[in-house]
């Protein structure tokens, strides 16, 4: 069958219609629900590659956060470390002062055992060098606790580092 039909512009259009059969029309049918079944498929293949693609930014995302985690911890380990070198500066110079002290009461003892040989023991002047042996052994003890107040120190700045290296 041929059909005319007039368009707006005064032309006429012509449709033919051939005459079909059931079987021909369930073949168009599979034709269109074969179509939508593949547009089905690429739409649930885009939303499962963009899920990756979340599942992927969320993996970097964390990788990230550890990475700068990683990186504060070794900031405060350099500056625990550091604190660590600085709290045993001062060691080595109180050593070698509390050192020169010893040796100066050692020198001021072997005096007064001297001077109380040759004079006897209660001359003023090995009195006056026992009191002064006396003194520089008190500064020998304030050395001692400076000393102690610096290994103290040290042990504390050792936890600390120990603290960070841990948490």
């Amino acid at each position: 069958m041929t059909l005319s039909i007039p368009q707006t512009d005064g032309s006429i259009q012509v449709q033919t219609y051939h005459p079909g059969t059931t079987a021909d029309y369930n073949a168009e049918v599979q034709v269109v629900q074969s179509s939508a079944a593949q547009r089905q498929a690429a739409a649930a293949s885009i939303s499962a590659s963009a899920s990756v693609s979340s599942q992927l930014a969320q993996a970097q995302s964390n990788i990230d956060q550890a990475a700068q985690h990683v990186q504060a911890v070794m900031s405060q380990l350099t500056a625990s470390t550091s604190a660590l070198d600085g709290s045993l500066n001062p060691l080595a110079g109180h050593l070698a002062t509390q050192a020169a002290d010893l040796k100066t009461v050692q020198t001021d003892a072997a005096k007064v055992s001297s001077e109380a040989k040759a004079a006897g023991k209660g001359a003023p002047t090995v009195c006056g060098d026992g009191d002064t042996a006396r003194g520089e052994a008190d500064t020998v003890q304030g050395d001692a606790d400076t000393i102690t107040a610096d290994i103290d120190g040290y042990q504390g700045q050792k936890g600390a580092v120990n603290r960070t290296w841990t948490d």
